[in-house]
């Protein structure tokens, strides 16, 4: 059954504001306050999976694929930069080991320079 589109743009919205509330509180949180924010992504998560909502790319990069944990560098996430075949970065999640790698588009950061 097709959901209503303003419900979906309301759910959106929601989830959109959530994310960025947490993602702006990343580098100053205490242990209690860490566990309150990986449930409340994992919860974002599992809504916008079931409503039919895409996170953010930059959102979708503080989970963990296969563990689901909170990736935040130097605490629980190693960030590693690397240039054998094409610049990338290497995300290594520091709780299961899972390695997230992400490709640099030269090209595109050298128009962007130009600018």
């Amino acid at each position: 059954m097709r959901r209503n589109i303003s419900y979906r743009n309301r759910i959106k919205n929601y989830v959109f504001s959530e994310a960025a509330n947490i993602y702006k509180t990343l580098a100053d949180l205490n242990e209690v306050e860490f566990i309150i924010a990986r449930n409340k992504l994992n919860m974002l998560k599992r809504l916008a999976l079931k409503t039919g909502v895409r996170l953010p790319r930059k959102y979708k990069r503080l989970i963990c694929k296969k563990c689901g944990e909170l990736l935040i560098p130097g605490r629980t996430a190693r960030v590693r930069v690397k240039s054998k075949r094409q610049k990338h970065i290497v995300q290594t999640c520091l709780n299961c080991g899972y390695m997230k790698r992400i490709i640099i588009d030269v090209e595109k950061i050298k128009s962007l320079n130009s600018i």
